[in-house]
């Protein structure tokens, strides 16, 4: 996963872009999260995300809006 984060004017981060692709290659990422340096504050690659993460889908489905 790639996670894109922006500081706001009180110097707070906050999560401005997420990017997860199960089939990307190391090196897929890593060119991603390159591009990605020129739009957000700070970027990091998470390799060892858990996309079955109870609590992290529970706040996207409680928070979001579904399609």
């Amino acid at each position: 996963m790639i996670v894109g984060i922006n500081l706001n004017t009180i110097g707070d981060r906050y999560i401005a872009g997420l990017y997860f692709n199960n089939d990307n290659s190391r090196h897929d990422r890593e060119a991603i999260a390159k591009l990605w340096l020129n739009h957000y504050d700070e970027v990091y690659i998470v390799d060892s995300f858990d996309n079955c993460c109870d609590d992290f889908i529970s706040e996207i489905v409680l928070k979001g809006c579904r399609m």
